[in-house]
């Protein structure tokens, strides 16, 4: 299932459903496709962590993360998606 949410997240926007470090469900329309989102990346390296998603919140316009382990769901948002060749579509 993994690795479909990250397929996802790299086409367009998904809609995940997990439950947060603290206990509580959390519902967060998000993407990990950096054509989608404005924002000025800083030169600092990121350490990879297989099981932590570190995605971009449309709701609050920062990056977000959350445990693989701990998504409930996922829908991918097809109005908002990046073909294969960099493409964004955007449907109504």
């Amino acid at each position: 299932m993994i690795t479909n949410l990250r397929d996802a997240l790299a086409r367009g926007a998904v809609t995940v459903t997990f439950i947060k470090v603290n206990g509580e469900m959390r519902v967060m329309r998000c993407t990990t496709n950096d054509d989608l989102f404005d924002y000025e990346f800083k030169n600092v390296e990121q350490v990879y962590n297989s099981d932590i998603l570190r995605v971009w919140d449309f709701g609050s316009n920062a990056f977000r993360s959350f445990h693989r382990e701990n998504v409930i769901s996922w829908e991918v948002d097809v109005r908002m998606l990046v073909d294969r060749d960099g493409n964004i579509s955007f449907r109504t």
